[in-house]
């Protein structure tokens, strides 16, 4: 078994690229640029989403018609990130892909996460355009369809849902009694790029944020959220590998560093973002009528 001191990071990189790629999906279900270049905690991104998009009517001429883009600029924040140190007798005990497993793949899922996190605690705390109260108890794929009808009158259609642990277990539930254990996993494509129920993308239950009380669920269009992602640039003396998602483009950075204070060798996985609200009229809110 080889010594960790000996360790390639790039080996070790690539290992725990199935880890970053398993992680990374739930963020497509907003308004995302993603990109490998560098950014630090203040630096500006234009980000930029479709305002209007309509079909036309064959007459005469297939003319083009103009699209309507929405620039806007996010600044980003400081980074995120995981940190773990190794003592020598610890650093002895793992090779490349064990490190990857062990250690990395999980730093990337709570980095992920955390920016998940950040990024649906945008959505508007109040049901301001759109809300749909249904009992946690009876909540199944009727009142989940009518819920998105809020938004698919405004003109939305590819629409997403978080929801809490209780309307999920109601979904899903009402689902294998009704449509069959089978449609619980209708278009899922490698179990990672959420559920399609209907007119709606499910994701898991565990990404829903705590935005408000007696909200239960957030059905939204993509447009309701605008995120970037960037890469922070390593500290001097520290090594540095890039892994990037090809499905979703999303990078982080995995850098290692001895620190002479402590005899340990760190590492770290390091992911910049930023993000704000877009439109809000996308969003609709699930009440429980429950727990009000």
């Amino acid at each position: 078994m080889s010594n960790t001191l000996a360790c390639d990071l790039a080996v070790v990189a690539q290992a725990a690229l199935p880890h970053l790629q398993k992680a990374a999906p739930v963020l497509t279900s907003v308004t995302w640029d993603a990109s490998s270049a560098l950014a630090g905690g203040g630096d500006s991104v234009i980000c930029r989403y479709v305002a209007t998009n309509s079909a036309s009517i064959w007459t005469s001429t297939f003319a083009p018609s103009d699209v309507t883009a929405v620039k806007v600029t996010v600044t980003m924040q400081e980074p995120i990130f995981n940190t773990v140190g190794f003592s020598p007798n610890e650093q002895a005990s793992y090779n490349e892909q064990q490190l990857a497993d062990t250690f990395i793949g999980p730093m990337i899922q709570g980095v992920v996460d955390a920016v998940a996190d950040k990024t649906f605690r945008q959505f508007p705390g109040t049901a301001t355009y759109n809300a749909y109260s249904a009992s946690s108890t009876s909540f199944g794929f009727d009142e989940l369809q009518a819920s998105a009808l809020k938004l698919l009158a405004s003109g939305s259609n590819n629409l997403h849902a978080l929801l809490n642990a209780p309307m999920e277990y109601g979904l899903n539930k009402d689902l294998a009694g009704t449509y069959g254990a089978s449609a619980q996993v209708i278009n899922a494509v490698e179990g990672q790029y959420g559920k399609q129920v209907g007119k709606v993308k499910i994701w898991p239950a565990y990404n829903f944020p705590k935005i408000s009380t007696g909200c239960a669920g957030i059905v939204f269009d993509p447009q309701a959220v605008i995120l970037a992602t960037r890469v922070p640039p390593a500290l001097p003396g520290m090594e540095q590998q890039i892994i990037t998602d090809p499905r979703t483009g999303l990078s982080v950075s995995i850098e290692r560093w001895g620190d002479l204070t402590t005899g340990k060798l760190n590492y770290s996985v390091k992911l910049s973002m930023g993000v704000l609200a877009g439109r809000t009229f996308c969003t609709a809110h699930l009440l429980d009528a429950d727990n009000p």
